[in-house]
């Protein structure tokens, strides 16, 4: 008898748990204010592509009834252009968020009640553009005392309260997030000069990989970039496999090589990405380093090193432009062999050269006296 009442007992707890679990949130909670806030995620060195962005607010319930065209107001589907600088802000990174009031969005209610939507981001098409699949419950408790004022509750895909609210330092959890990719090219080239340098020479080179931070590249992702001479693929490679959102190769180039990150294919870089390019001299090879730096299809920027030494272009040497921008991008190394003087050939002939003038200068001074000694003779004839 015991068991049983008290299977009784457990069998109306779950009866009565079940619908206040599923009902709408306790209105106690409910706030006035509240922000639906878009988080656009586009490096800063990215040309913002203006694209639209729509909000669907679809109607689930009011009073736990079937919703009617007549028992519940539609809410229009909200957009947002991503070139829209009203209640916008913009993140270090280049992130732009902007908040938009709900009270600017929910339509007028004509009776009390309490009113349910779903609340999703439609999928676009835009190249580049990642969209959120988020969804999140609305729920607006409608006093029908206090029409204008309704209070609100959004819960996340997950049955989760979020909070709306928003402040210098705090965005709203009524959140969706897309991101901005674009893809470009970076060409790492070498060229040696001087009248004695050795074209056919490898030179040892070290490049880092940093991606944008607004848009991460993510971990174990690997970037194979090839070397060309001229337009012939080598058949070498540099491997990048990222870790924390960075990467490093070693790799060689000769004259008229280069390293190339192509935005055709699987090895193009993120926009926004920076790089470094160090190229590793001895003591004694005898070349002077330089570099010539491109960002964005710009003017170049010089950076000259010194004799046998380390050279280095990277952020903080190159006026920032080793990042790659969405036109054209490259750095270019150039090494020039030292001038040589040739004095040994000059020692090696110099005992010809001085045996020859001397013979000249005897001949000279033997046709002159000879010269001299034939006017005499005429002079005494005469």
């Amino acid at each position: 008898m015991k068991k049983t009442f008290l299977a009784f007992i457990s069998t109306m707890l779950l009866v009565t748990w079940v619908p206040i679990a599923a009902s709408a949130a306790d209105p106690t909670n409910a706030l006035d204010q509240a922000f639906l806030e878009k988080e656009f995620k586009i490096d800063s060195s990215i040309t913002n592509p203006a694209v639209d962005f729509e909000f669907d607010f679809t109607k689930v319930s009011v009073n736990e009834e079937t919703p009617t065209s007549t028992n519940m107001p539609a809410i229009d589907p909200w957009i947002w252009n991503s070139n829209d600088s009203g209640e916008t802000t913009v993140g270090t990174d280049g992130t732009i968020y902007y908040q938009k009031a709900l009270t600017n969005i929910l339509p007028t209610f004509t009776h009390g009640g309490v009113y349910v939507y779903t609340v999703k981001e439609k999928a676009g098409s835009a190249s580049g553009v990642t969209y959120d699949t988020n969804s999140y419950t609305l729920t607006v408790y409608v006093d029908d005392a206090d029409l204008a004022n309704p209070t609100v509750i959004i819960m996340d895909k997950d049955s989760n309260k979020v909070d709306p609210t928003v402040s210098a330092s705090k965005h709203s959890g009524f959140l969706f997030t897309n991101s901005y990719d674009v893809k470009s090219e970076l060409k790492i080239n070498k060229d040696v000069t001087g009248t004695f340098g050795d074209k056919t020479k490898q030179f040892s080179f070290t490049t880092e990989l940093t991606g944008p931070a607004a848009t991460p590249i993510t971990d174990a992702t690997v970037i194979t970039a090839k070397i060309y001479k001229g337009a012939v693929d080598t058949g070498r490679t540099a491997v990048f496999t990222f870790s924390a959102n960075v990467a490093t190769a070693n790799y060689t180039l000769a004259d008229d090589e280069y390293l190339f990150f192509s935005n055709t294919d699987a090895s193009a870089l993120p926009v926004g990405t920076t790089y470094t390019v160090k190229e590793t001299l001895t003591a004694t090879e005898g070349y002077v380093p330089a570099a010539t730096i491109v960002y964005n299809g710009g003017a170049a920027v010089e950076l000259n090193g010194s004799q046998n030494t380390t050279l280095e272009a990277n952020l903080s040497n190159t006026s920032n432009k080793t990042t790659v921008g969405e036109g054209t991008n490259s750095a270019t190394v150039t090494n020039t062999y030292k001038t040589v003087t040739p004095t040994g050939v000059l020692i090696d002939l110099l005992p010809f050269v001085i045996m020859i003038l001397l013979a000249v200068g005897g001949i000279f001074l033997m046709l002159r006296s000879r010269r001299r000694k034939d006017d005499k003779n005429i002079d005494s004839v005469n």
